[in-house]
């Protein structure tokens, strides 16, 4: 694709980027994505009881949900549209995980997880993402 081609679909490209400014952004948010991961891990063991194994199916289910969140904060244009719109988008960005869910929900290469734990994981990782992308506005 010629540079003129991307220029008229994504806008002219910035003379210079302001490094500091997104690194510091990005620090911040992965520290909210650290606190994330760890507050659905301490639900796993303290409150539910999880074994080992279901604790490592959600784990690895709270880091896709946990990073697609963090994407969408990162790469969304600024809010604008309002809650709907963006509880919206950001619904459609976490359903990318969905194939993650159905192997955790089934117990495919993983402990199987009851589908309400999945689900409510899943509207956590939607309110962490809006948390996130309001915290960034």
């Amino acid at each position: 694709m010629s540079e003129q081609a991307c220029e008229s679909l994504l806008g002219p490209m910035p003379s210079s980027w302001q490094i500091g400014i997104h690194h510091d952004r990005r620090v911040i948010l992965e520290g909210c994505f650290l606190a994330f991961c760890v507050a659905v891990l301490s639900v796993g063991k303290f409150e539910l009881r999880f074994g080992i194994e279901a604790l490592g199916t959600l784990s690895a289910v709270a880091i896709v949900h946990g990073s697609q969140a963090t994407i969408y904060a990162l790469r969304a244009p600024p809010p604008s549209l309002g809650i709907a719109s963006d509880l919206v988008a950001c619904s459609l960005l976490d359903c990318r995980a969905s194939y993650h869910l159905n192997l955790a929900f089934r117990g495919i290469a993983m402990a199987p997880l009851p589908l309400a734990v999945l689900a409510v994981e899943f509207v956590a990782a939607v309110a962490f993402g809006l948390i996130m992308d309001y915290g960034r506005g």
